[in-house]
């Protein structure tokens, strides 16, 4: 019997399901519902997320070849130096500039950043599997 591994893009649409999990719990804690009884909303869309990832993990069942690992190297290159010039001009931004700006906007802007890096790595990743660009 052979082990079923998880495609790459459905590991990366996942990547990016917990992402906008983390920032709509947060802004629908803080900003939407303060205080009140709603503890198990959040579970609720946790649960259809990840239900809609396993459908879609039946339906189109990816390949893991050489070239999609080559292709997926060369699109997290990509991405890490996206990452680290961003959290640079933020760092940048916050130093130079006297804002006082709080834990949450802070934390919510690198969640923000790790959002469209992962945006971007699907993107990139589905386009160079497209082109054919390997190398």
């Amino acid at each position: 019997m052979s082990k079923q591994q998880t495609g790459i893009k459905s590991t990366l649409i996942s990547e990016i399901l917990g992402i906008s999990y983390c920032i709509g719990a947060t802004l629908v804690n803080k900003y939407f519902f303060k205080g009140s009884s709603i503890e198990y909303l959040p579970v609720i869309i946790w649960v259809l997320a990840m239900g809609a990832q396993w459908v879609y993990n039946k339906k189109y069942d990816d390949l893991i070849d050489e070239a999609s690992k080559c292709i997926l190297s060369r699109v997290n290159d990509i991405a890490i130096k996206v990452l680290f010039f961003s959290v640079a001009i933020v760092s940048i931004f916050l130093v130079t500039l006297d804002v006082n700006v709080s834990n949450l906007n802070i934390g919510m802007s690198l969640l923000v950043i790790l959002l469209i890096q992962s945006l971007l790595k699907l993107i990139l990743f589905i386009y160079f599997d497209r082109k054919g660009i390997y190398n």
